[in-house]
């Protein structure tokens, strides 16, 4: 908790937001490969974020 001015502040439990999909068979979520062969999924916090960066994917090709 934080407290400032009298006024008590209780932390809220953050969303986090993967970019995944699902066909008829599976579900699946984003890699992406880094320039040294490691792979890693992005994790937003905002679903606003996830969009743009779903967007930027898509338009970059990839």
């Amino acid at each position: 908790m934080l407290a400032c001015g009298g006024v008590v502040e209780v932390p809220r439990a953050r969303s986090r937001f993967l970019i995944a999909g699902r066909d008829d068979e599976e579900a699946y979520v984003l890699v992406l490969g880094l320039l040294d062969g490691q792979t890693a999924s992005p994790v937003l916090e905002l679903e606003e974020e996830a969009g743009i960066f779903l967007w930027l994917e898509t338009a970059g090709g990839g």
